[in-house]
């Protein structure tokens, strides 16, 4: 289902380079404030799907959740020559698609969660 909301991973992935630019205070400020909604349905969701889980794992999650987000969609939309690259030197054995990659990292994560 994420993977399936680019606009919401690609927003999630833009978190690090809107920090890094020179916008003023209040526009950060306003960036929070517009996704408190979104953190904490995410942490509701996590609350009611891993009710076992303690508040600090499902805190850890959301924030390793928001680490992975930074760049996973940057992963999958790297330019087409760097990905032909990374395939002709071998560096990894097999580079699987963005949407394989993001399923069996949130399933790492969530592991966590079963405590």
């Amino acid at each position: 289902m994420l993977w399936k909301h680019q606009v919401l991973l690609e927003l999630l992935s833009l978190q690090l380079p809107i920090w890094k630019r020179e916008y003023d205070a209040q526009m950060l400020e306003d960036f929070v404030l517009q996704s408190t909604q979104y953190q904490r349905t995410l942490g509701a969701v996590l609350e009611k799907q891993f009710p076992g889980a303690s508040p600090e794992a499902r805190n850890m999650f959301r924030i390793q959740f928001s680490v992975y987000c930074n760049s996973i969609y940057v992963i999958e939309h790297l330019p087409e020559t760097m990905m032909r690259a990374m395939e002709d030197q071998q560096i990894f054995e097999r580079i699987p698609g963005g949407e394989e990659t993001c399923f069996a990292g949130l399933m790492l994560l969530s592991a966590g969660l079963e405590g």
